[in-house]
């Protein structure tokens, strides 16, 4: 990113700049002066800029958590001089899908971490008027066609869905880990508290935990995380924890509504139905996730609902929604500040967005 800073010199000499400490993509870390027009560079190299506390001096205030920095305001907002920056690839859709995963990664119980990220390019397509395979998929939203659409030919009939869209993409291959009495674990950090019952379960395609099951482990009626342990001799001193392959895919709405949910159910549907496979002949790594036994399906909302939630109605409403969500087998997550998501629960009503 120097050759921006140079050009920001020349053509604005009186810009307001930042001075960063930014760790690259190779690793190395420059100082960097930022303006506002590093920012379009960022979003047309699809890169985001993130702070990065481990690198900060751990005497010296710093953020909660890492927090994706989406613009210049909010990078005046937040700055301190000892603050320390890093640029990772976005491999998403933009930043608000990037933050909406690493809440998702962050969350009590998630196998995934950031470097879990896939880009879900290749599993997104539109189906046009006229396409290949129209009288299969005009068969399969039959039922959620219109008389009048019915009425129609095939080739230019008025789909209820008309593409397959995720804009993020969460890989995770499978870890076992060996944990000792002590708690020390070899193979990986992973704690028993930090494995999921949901993604143990997967005997339908990532169906999550039953809510009696998921009450045991977690407040939360349906949360995704669960922990789970299973022991591998009854004798020995140590525990085996295995996580199974399990892919997530993550979409991202403004606002949740039952039109809403109900076209991302048809979307996941049709993308789980053999009628899909043709439209990915060529891409593999989509192929490979359809066919993954443990499939878990996100949707990250800026707001559960368009009415107020200090009302009985607006209560009611997010808790029609989420119950909505949960039948589908979906698990939402809303905006509850600047780059940060938070699981959505009927409870928590009252404290987002205050």
């Amino acid at each position: 990113m120097q050759r921006d800073a140079y050009a920001s010199i020349v053509r604005y000499r009186n810009l307001h700049k930042t001075p960063l400490r930014i760790l690259q993509m190779n690793g190395a870390v420059f100082h960097e002066n930022v303006s506002s027009s590093f920012f379009r560079g960022y979003h047309a190299r699809r890169i985001a800029l993130m702070t990065h506390t481990a690198g900060q001096d751990p005497r010296l205030p710093r953020l909660s958590k890492d927090i994706i920095v989406t613009n210049y305001e909010t990078l005046r907002r937040i700055h301190q001089p000892h603050f320390m920056y890093r640029l990772l690839p976005l491999h998403c859709a933009d930043a608000e899908t990037f933050a909406a995963m690493q809440s998702i990664c962050a969350s009590p119980g998630s196998p995934f971490t950031l470097e879990d990220r896939v880009d879900a390019q290749s599993l997104n397509f539109r189906m046009s008027k006229m396409c290949a395979g129209r009288d299969k998929v005009c068969d399969f939203f039959k039922e959620y066609t219109s008389p009048e659409e019915l009425n129609a030919p095939t080739a230019t009939r008025e789909l209820p869905v008309t593409s397959v869209m995720f804009q993020g993409l969460l890989v995770h291959r499978g870890v076992a880990s060996l944990t000792t009495p002590e708690g020390k674990s070899k193979g990986t950090a992973e704690s028993p508290s930090s494995l999921s019952s949901t993604l143990a379960s997967g005997s339908n395609g990532g169906t999550p935990a039953a809510p009696a099951a998921a009450a045991v482990a977690h407040s939360g009626p349906h949360d995704p995380h669960k922990a789970e342990s299973c022991t591998a001799d009854a004798s020995a001193d140590a525990v085996k924890h295995v996580t199974r392959p399990t892919v997530a895919f993550v979409t991202t709405h403004n606002t949740l509504n039952e039109k809403v949910l109900l076209n991302r159910h048809l979307m996941t549907s049709f993308f789980e139905s053999p009628v899909c496979i043709p439209f990915y002949a060529g891409a593999p790594i989509a192929l490979s996730v359809r066919f993954m036994q443990n499939r878990m399906h996100f949707m990250a909302v800026k707001s559960i609902c368009a009415a107020k939630m200090d009302t009985v109605e607006g209560v009611r409403l997010r808790a029609h929604l989420l119950n909505m969500a949960s039948k589908y087998n979906f698990y939402v997550y809303e905006k509850v500040g600047e780059g940060e998501y938070a699981y959505a629960t009927a409870a928590g009503a009252a404290g987002v967005g205050q």
